[in-house]
């Protein structure tokens, strides 16, 4: 089995690193994780496990994101929108956000996702807040 190699930043110099701010807006969270992880079953129920199997996509981080919070407060069913994702110094990335047409998923592109997971040294392991605070607009918080 081949692995990945990549220098290793420190925690403390990565940007965005900070703590869980309040939940007045609406948000939710992700955990990073391998498409390995999921295959293995680490991070699904065991009835997702069941029925997806290895069948799980094969990519360094995972770019699903909540159906219910993206169709309420970012895209209708069947569509897709560009989200700002904001980092702790103001800094931001434009991803492109889409719903499925039966709107059971939800997901970033994996293009802007990657670049985001790229620049902000994401690893499997980090967890991720996103908040709402404007009109197609996530503030990030990573720990």
């Amino acid at each position: 089995m081949a692995t990945m190699s990549r220098p290793m930043a420190s925690r403390s110099n990565r940007v965005g690193r900070g703590h869980a701010f309040p939940v007045d807006s609406p948000s939710f969270c992700l955990k990073i994780v391998t498409g390995v992880d999921l295959q293995d079953g680490k991070e699904l129920p065991e009835p997702a496990v069941r029925k997806y199997g290895n069948c799980m996509e094969d990519s360094i981080f995972l770019k699903n994101i909540p159906a219910h919070f993206t169709i309420k407060n970012l895209c209708g069913i069947g569509s897709s929108c560009n989200v700002t994702l904001q980092i702790e110094g103001k800094r931001t990335w434009t991803v492109l956000c889409s719903v499925s047409k039966c709107g059971l998923k939800a997901r970033f592109n994996p293009a802007g996702w990657k670049a985001f997971v790229k620049d902000n040294q994401l690893e499997a392991g980090d967890h991720c807040r996103f908040e709402l605070i404007g009109e197609l607009k996530l503030k990030v918080v990573i720990s």
